[in-house]
C-alpha cells in the first residue's frame, strides 16, 4: 500500500513539473509576442519620420530577433 502511495506522489510531482514547464513556455511565448508587437508598432511609428528603407531595416531586424527567440524557446 505504501508503495502505491509513493508511486502516486511521484506521478503528481511529474505532473507538477510538466505543468510548470508548460507555464514557463507559455510565459516565454507571451513575452516574445509582446516584444514583437511592440517592435512592430515602433517600426510603423518610425516609418512616418524616417525613410521607408530605414523603417524596413528596423522591421527586418526585429523580425530576425523574433525568429531567433522562437528557435530558442523551442529548444528549451
Amino acid at each position: 500500500m505504501a508503495k502505491a502511495v509513493k508511486k502516486g506522489s511521484q506521478t503528481q510531482a511529474q505532473d507538477q513539473t510538466e505543468t510548470e514547464a508548460h507555464a514557463h513556455a507559455r510565459a516565454h511565448a507571451y513575452a516574445y509576442a509582446y516584444a514583437y508587437a511592440h517592435a512592430h508598432a515602433y517600426a510603423h511609428a518610425h516609418a512616418h519620420s524616417h525613410s521607408h528603407a530605414h523603417a524596413h531595416a528596423h522591421a527586418h531586424a526585429y523580425h530576425k530577433a523574433q525568429t531567433k527567440a522562437q528557435v530558442q524557446a523551442q529548444t528549451h
